[in-house]
């Protein structure tokens, strides 16, 4: 990786970072990411682990108000850990991979 190519992952990373944390600033959003959080850890705790389509089939798509790229706040909490990436089955994805996450205490 070129020195370039780490400002530019550097970069991305905290503009990244920066979106997600808008998220929380909004009121729904906040209301979603707390629900969403919630059904992640009990996904985790029966099935091992859990990806945002087991969320989203659990409790519904985000609120009209919220982005859906809020999807991507969900596992963004420290009791997660990241445990691989799997194809994603949903049509409206092409099949671009997916983040599976576990309990951090079940992590290891």
């Amino acid at each position: 990786m070129t020195q370039l190519d780490l400002e530019d992952a550097i970069t991305a990373a905290e503009r990244r970072d920066r979106a997600l944390a808008l998220h929380e600033k909004k009121a729904a959003g906040r209301r979603y990411l707390a629900q969403a959080r919630a059904m992640a850890q009990l996904i985790c705790r029966e099935k091992g682990s859990a990806t945002v389509n087991d969320v989203r089939a659990a409790i519904g798509d985000p609120p009209k108000e919220c982005s859906p790229t809020i999807m991507g706040a969900v596992f963004k909490d420290s009791v997660f850990a990241f445990a691989g990436y799997e194809k994603n089955p949903r049509t409206t994805c092409h099949a671009r991979p997916i983040a599976r996450f576990r309990l951090k205490e079940e992590a290891a």
